[in-house]
């Protein structure tokens, strides 16, 4: 993963987290881990559609990293600005 998305993320969580401490919401979010994943979905609701489904062939590996990991929240954070950003990490 280049650094550019990698700060890109970093950034999205620690503005995600300054927008709780703002409005009085008690949580944290922390970044669990990255990773690159070849995927060409074309719009955010397909994105969440895929990374919720386990047996549709979509980002099989990113499936085995949450299981692995045991992730309750899997944001889905792609490079299609940060509407989208917010709109998949809150769904």
């Amino acid at each position: 993963m280049n650094c550019e998305c990698l700060n890109n993320i970093v950034t999205a969580v620690a503005d995600i987290n300054s927008a709780y401490a703002a409005n009085g919401v008690d949580i944290t979010l922390n970044l669990a881990g990255t990773t690159l994943t070849n995927y060409s979905g074309t719009s955010s609701s397909q994105a969440l559609s895929d990374i919720r489904g386990t047996s549709d062939g979509q980002m099989n590996e990113i499936h085995a990293l949450r299981d692995q990991r045991a992730q309750i929240l899997l944001p889905s954070f792609t490079m299609v600005g940060a509407a989208e950003l917010v709109d998949l990490a809150s769904t």
